[in-house]
């Protein structure tokens, strides 16, 4: 298993942002984006990371009206400190909220949320840490969700985590083992 530093030197990537989940990084060439595990969450939690992106497409899946309107981008690879996705421009849902030049969302945006709002409630732990995740990542402003009008579906370019879900998701791991 490859490690970031080994894909930093291959693709020459560059520092793109801070984030208390990793930095960030990017090749606009190769159209790659990299989260590096060096923030709050230790290399250690990338497998759990990478679990809880499957796991947020498994719960759309098991919502058919979710899935309808909506998918999680999975990872395009990963090594022992890193996670890379394809990089492609795109409007975020954040710009929907924005008070200075707002994007009018379009007619998908209202059934998703009926579609969101409409499944049941989590009964497991692991439920609620992935549809809590879902929900913030599909009905919060976002700048990692997006309308693909081709598809007609929001796309989930990187779960809206939080160091805590990641945690909790690697315990939960732990206590199953």
């Amino acid at each position: 298993m490859t490690d970031f530093a080994g894909l930093e030197q291959r693709l020459g990537l560059k520092k793109y942002l801070a984030s208390p989940l990793g930095t960030l990084y990017f090749t606009a060439s190769d159209r790659i984006i990299v989260r590096r595990f060096d923030g709050a969450l230790p290399a250690a939690l990338r497998p759990a990371y990478t679990d809880l992106i499957a796991a947020a497409q498994t719960w759309i899946d098991r919502h058919p009206r979710v899935a309808e309107l909506a998918r999680v981008q999975q990872p395009t690879g990963t090594g022992a400190d890193y996670v890379a996705w394809s990089l492609f421009p795109y409007s975020p849902t954040s710009n929907y909220y924005d008070l200075d030049a707002p994007v009018e969302p379009p007619a998908e945006w209202a059934r998703l949320f009926a579609a969101v709002g409409a499944a049941p409630p989590p009964l497991d732990p692991r439920d609620v840490i992935v549809a809590n995740v879902v929900r913030r990542s599909l009905l919060e402003p976002n700048g990692k969700t997006f309308f693909d009008a081709a598809e007609a579906r929001f796309v989930v370019v990187e779960p809206r985590f939080t160091a805590e879900d990641i945690r909790s998701w690697a315990d939960i791991d732990e206590l199953e083992d």
